[in-house]
Formats: structure tokens, sequence, C-alpha cells
């Protein structure tokens, strides 16, 4: 967390000032962010883009909404501490390091 927490990440910029969620349903809210340029052109195509720190990005993204950064890549990573209280989240993080 304290490296994504200061790695400048990318993400699909739309239209009006706003942040691109997709509603997963029982997997919950979600938005997509980029390690680099190339891998969010690889998702996206062509499209506008903000960079900002990972720390940053949090701070905009609100209650209720995961983070996954490079989501088709085997290094993906969820950030899940908007999502929920503290133990909701320690309790994804068992489940997740559990199934690999």
């Amino acid at each position: 967390m304290d490296t994504f927490a200061g790695t400048m990440v990318f993400a699909q910029r739309p239209e009006r000032p706003a942040l691109l969620v997709s509603d997963l349903g029982d997997q919950g809210r979600w938005m997509v962010a980029f390690s680099t340029v190339e891998r969010l052109a690889a998702y996206a195509g062509e499209c506008d883009y903000f960079s900002t720190t990972g720390a940053d990005l949090l701070e905009l993204i609100p209650p209720g909404v995961g983070l996954m950064v490079d989501p088709w890549d085997e290094h993906r990573f969820p950030v899940l501490s908007r999502m929920g209280t503290p133990d909701v989240v320690a309790r994804a993080w068992s489940r997740m390091f559990a199934a690999r």
C-alpha cells in the first residue's frame, strides 16, 4: 500500500468531471486505474485520461467503491480501503490470499 500511495496511476477521464465506476452487483462497485498509460490504452483504447498518485486517487473515490489497479494483468492489485470498515477489508484480504 505504501508503494501504491506514492506511485503515479492513470485513469480514464470522462467528458464531465467524474470518476468512472462500474457496479458489478454482488461483487460491489469498482473503479479501475492503471500503472502505465500503455495499460490504460490496452483497456480503453485512445482516450482522455488523468494521472495522480495512488493516495490522491483514493481521496477522490467515494465510500463503498473499490479500486482495481491493472485489472487484466496477473499482478492486478485490489485496493479495498474505501469499500468497508477495516474489519471487512481485512476479511476480504484474508479470503483473497487464502485462495492463492
